[in-house]
């Protein structure tokens, strides 16, 4: 899991409206604030890594805030000021990947798991093999 020390703008904020951290972990981003925020609901704001839609670094007032925005499928945003945005940025991509990566070999694995199923089911079907070798067979298959 990653920290980050980030400040929080509400979308209408022309200040910060509270700090705290910004998690990134094996399958969400979690922003916890800190509860001398004051100003804003300082429960915990979640947005899970598989449905981050965008992570863009925007700066303003004249280039002085460094800000991060991380919006998800839904659109909702995380709007953060930090200095270190490019490491949050490589973080999320990182896990991100590696989400991706890891689905692509589950898919891989259940088609080539479904194919031996198959084949076993055709020769149970053509009467190359008996009942209990096609049972046999399929527990090694799904084990």
């Amino acid at each position: 899991m990653k920290k980050f020390y980030v400040n929080y703008l509400t979308d209408d904020a022309l200040d910060n409206d509270g700090g705290g951290y910004l998690y990134i972990g094996d399958t969400e981003i979690c922003l916890k604030l800190s509860k001398l925020s004051l100003s804003v609901d300082t429960s915990d704001k979640i947005i899970k890594i598989a449905d981050v839609k965008s992570v863009v670094k925007r700066d303003e007032f004249l280039g002085l805030r460094k800000t991060l925005i991380i919006t998800d499928k839904n659109d909702y945003r995380m709007r953060l000021v930090s200095w270190n945005r490019n490491d949050i940025i490589a973080a999320i991509e990182d896990r991100k990947a590696s989400i991706e990566n890891e689905m692509k070999n589950k898919t891989k694995f259940n088609s080539a798991t479904t194919e031996q199923l198959m084949n076993i089911k055709n020769l149970l079907d053509s009467g190359i093999i008996s009942q209990e070798e096609f049972d046999a067979e399929k527990q090694k298959i799904l084990n």
